[in-house]
């Protein structure tokens, strides 16, 4: 079931989420608004501040709406007795780094 304090941690996972996907191609996006001679005016940043909104608006609704949707759906299988399994990979990742891989002072 979902409360408040899920609500929270979702929001709060997607954004950092959101703004490290955005991070990665936000200098080309940038160039978009740039000039001729690669410089950007206060017209140019503008365009782009709005432009950047609207992209992390879109990305995070839709990734919050599919990970509320997706815990939907795991409420209904447990309201129906089915047992849930945890991938391989997931149980892995939250078991921590091992002690081969952390690295040695």
């Amino acid at each position: 079931m979902i409360d408040k304090s899920l609500v929270v941690q979702l929001v709060k996972e997607t954004q950092e989420r959101i703004e490290a996907q955005l991070q990665k191609e936000k200098m080309q996006r940038m160039q978009a608004f740039a000039k001729e001679d690669q410089t950007i005016d206060t017209n140019g940043v503008l365009a782009f501040a709005l432009s950047e909104a609207k992209l992390f608006t879109t990305l995070f609704v839709s990734d919050l709406l599919m990970t509320i949707a997706e815990y939907d759906e795991l409420d209904k299988k447990i309201a129906a007795g089915q047992h849930l399994e945890v991938p391989k990979e997931d149980s892995e990742a939250q078991a921590g780094p091992s002690a081969e891989t952390e690295p040695q002072a």
